[in-house]
């Protein structure tokens, strides 16, 4: 199986509609309370936008009538209140949903629902969200609006049933895919327009299955019904794009994509899309990072324009990366504590060596989610960088308690020993690490690595890797080799006339190292690596020339 990529981890989360409740939702309300005690607790927020009073009194009626329901176990209005009030809020205030999640945490809740009040007219109107708390899963609801406030209560809570329900059917509808009944998942899938008849999912699934089915027209209906609901339903998009490109039909795709932007080209929503078409499906990378940063200039304040620039650029602007992310991270507020998310910038940070600031990171992923043992690996790493190799080891320990398989723990637990003279645990460590196999075997295998990711374009990563490779006395000739075939590859990376004076200079330096290294090679190496020296020496005599011509351009 090829391992999913960060990008499309995002698109799989993305891609999930709101549907935790439901399982919950098809017990019959009789049974309903004995299913309390497994978890299934909601708090209600006081709602922000009014005076304390009427904010604790549609979060009262919200509380009585998901009650009503039999579904749920309520937190207490004061329990609540409480911790709305102990995390620096009053009942009324504007609640983030960063802020939301947090407090959802600390009463133990699977579901958190809050959101704000206003008027319209004589009319009262609120924007409602639910929040599943451990997957950050969200269903915001459309607004709802009444004349008296007690009734408000009383429809969010219809609306949220109601889109349950229709849920319930996209659900259904998805097993039947899963079963081949393509066409008993279709009829679930229109079951559920019947209840909500805007509800992007379902048109994106009857999609779906009218493709397993092969009836391609009608399969490009109802995903470009998905869109017209949803212009921000990125895997329609892409479901759209791959099926163009499945039929072999390049220009279909292509020219799907540019009518629609063309049409629009001032929606936000739809560049964002074009995007990333652009970059991950027709290979059109440029095309891609222009739709993404004319995003960001139609809407400054939409953390998926940041979110996917960062995915989209290359690894040799990857200060662009972590800018964009990071901005990301601002934006989307519960993504700030998001252990995916976080984990992604950390490796960025990781590969320009900003271990200070990789720490930070991990360790903020970490305070949501401490029991990821592939975490407490990371933070230890990170901590061997720094050289606090105490730290790391307990790190290290931590990973182990949470999954005693993880080999790499004990590999780089081995290298901590080293580093403080613990030879006797070095050796065990190792030992654990190779699964009786030496110490070189384990050496050459990172090299093995590092040779691969080089080819794909990845130096940092094989930079690291020849690192560890050394630490455990490697093959010196291959190691000086391929060290200096990443640094003249990163080299290569930086200079040119539309870089920056201080790239260029970078670039310079990198060539440098490139040929100390090189010239260290051996063995077989020895002509390869003379091959690199001369092109390197080149690249530096041209990178002078480029530094001389952009200083006198000043």
């Amino acid at each position: 199986m090829v391992e999913e990529s960060p990008f499309m981890r995002v698109m799989r989360v993305a891609a999930a509609v709101a549907l935790f409740l439901l399982p919950l939702l098809l017990v019959p309300s009789s049974t309903a309370r004995a299913q309390a005690g497994d978890g299934f607790v909601v708090a209600v927020l006081p709602f922000g936008g009014v005076e304390r009073d009427r904010s604790e009194d549609l979060q009262e009626k919200m509380i009585d009538e998901l009650d009503e329901l039999g579904t749920y176990e309520l937190v207490e209005q004061e329990t609540v209140n409480d911790a709305v009030e102990e995390a620096g809020l009053r009942p009324g205030a504007t609640i983030s949903q960063a802020a939301a999640l947090r407090i959802g945490r600390s009463l133990d809740a699977r579901l958190v629902a809050f959101g704000s009040v206003g008027t319209e007219g004589d009319r009262w109107t609120v924007d409602p969200t639910f929040v599943e708390v451990t997957t950050r899963n969200t269903q915001e609801l459309p607004k709802v609006s009444d004349d008296d406030l007690d009734d408000l209560g009383e429809r969010v809570v219809e609306a949220f049933n109601t889109r349950n329900q229709a849920d319930k059917h996209v659900i259904f509808g998805r097993d039947y895919i899963r079963g081949e009944n393509y066409r008993r998942a279709i009829t679930n899938f229109r079951k559920a327009l019947e209840y909500d008849p805007e509800l992007a999912p379902a048109y994106y699934w009857i999609g779906q299955a009218y493709l397993k089915m092969d009836s391609l027209d009608q399969a490009l209906d109802a995903l470009e019904n998905a869109v017209r609901i949803d212009p921000t339903y990125i895997s329609a998009y892409h479901t759209i794009g791959t099926t163009y490109l499945e039929q072999g039909d390049t220009l279909q795709a292509k020219s799907f994509f540019e009518e629609l932007v063309r049409q629009q080209p001032e929606d936000c929503d739809i560049q964002i899309a074009y995007g990333y078409v652009m970059a991950n499906q027709l290979g059109e990378t440029r095309k891609g990072l222009e739709a993404f940063e004319k995003a960001k200039d139609l809407c400054p304040e939409n953390p998926r324009a940041y979110q996917y620039l960062a995915f989209a650029l290359p690894d040799d602007r990857r200060q662009e990366k972590i800018e964009n992310f990071k901005r990301y991270l601002e934006l989307s507020e519960g993504k700030a504590t998001d252990p995916e998310a976080l984990e992604f910038l950390f490796g960025l940070y990781f590969a320009e060596q900003r271990y200070q600031e990789a720490k930070e990171t991990v360790l903020q992923a970490l305070e949501s989610d401490p029991g990821d043992a592939n975490l407490q690996l990371y933070a230890g790493i990170v901590n061997d960088k720094l050289g606090d190799y105490r730290k790391a080891i307990e790190r290290y320990d931590r990973a182990l308690e949470l999954n005693p398989d993880l080999e790499r723990a004990y590999l780089f637990r081995a290298l901590a020993h080293k580093e403080l003279g613990n030879t006797t645990k070095y050796a065990q460590d190792l030992e654990r690490a190779g699964k009786g196999r030496a110490s070189e075997i384990i050496a050459s295998q990172f090299v093995r690595q590092a040779h691969q990711n080089l080819q794909r374009g990845r130096a940092g990563a094989a930079l690291e890797q020849l690192n560890r490779a050394t630490q455990l006395g490697g093959d010196r000739c291959a190691i000086n080799y391929y060290r200096g075939d990443a640094y003249y590859r990163m080299g290569k990376a930086l200079q040119g006339e539309n870089q920056s004076i201080s790239q260029n200079r970078r670039s310079i330096d990198m060539f440098q190292q490139a040929i100390s290294s090189l010239q260290n090679a051996c063995g077989r190496y020895t002509s390869y690596a003379n091959g690199l020296i001369g092109n390197a020496r080149e690249y530096i005599n041209r990178g002078e020339t480029i530094l001389k011509k952009i200083e006198r351009g000043r």
